[in-house]
């Protein structure tokens, strides 16, 4: 979904049919966009952010594959990002999309907060603050209800952090059985 060759942003989707082993290109965004976040919820994959090589982009677009084999569009809005970012970290967990760290619009790290958008009511709301300040590239994967965030950088500065936040809490319900 987009990405950047050279200096040139791109609006190209690619599609990977291990069967084959080739890609095909489908219907592009309607935009050309790098560094921006993928995360999937049901049959679709959200794309959310990025970069256009003038601003961060605040957008969240829905792509489905179903409707690009059926030649119809694709692609459907949703509910923008609260700000523009690019270069953070995204994740899936039980139907929750979950966003830390990246840049913001003035290139610089974006606020450390979390935010998690909720496809069923299409928006974003902020989830936590990490305990330290996120930077752009990490990498966050969920884990057992929480989310792990690794790596990244702050400018030219890699960063070697491990941090993770409690996404599901699980609460325990006695169940009291009478006898009849």
């Amino acid at each position: 979904f987009g990405g950047k060759s050279g200096d040139q942003y791109l609006d190209s989707v690619y599609e990977y049919q291990p069967d084959q082993d080739r890609w095909v290109a489908q219907t592009p965004l309607e935009a050309k966009v790098a560094y921006a976040g993928a995360a999937v919820v049901g049959n679709r994959i959200f794309i959310i952010g990025g970069y256009d090589g003038k601003q961060s982009l605040s957008t969240t677009l829905a792509y489905h594959p179903a409707r690009d084999t059926n030649n119809e569009n694709p692609w459907e809005k949703f509910a923008a990002l609260p700000a523009g970012r690019y270069a953070f970290a995204v994740c899936t967990l039980s139907n929750v999309i979950y966003l830390a760290g990246g840049i913001d619009n003035n290139g610089t790290a974006a606020t450390p907060q979390t935010l998690q958008y909720l496809p069923q009511s299409d928006q974003w709301t902020i989830y936590d603050n990490p305990a330290k300040a996120l930077g752009a590239h990490g990498v966050m994967l969920p884990l057992e209800g929480f989310l792990h965030f690794l790596g990244g950088a702050n400018g030219q500065q890699l960063l070697t952090l491990h941090q993770s936040y409690q996404a599901l809490f699980f609460n325990a319900i006695p169940l009291i059985q009478k006898d009849h």
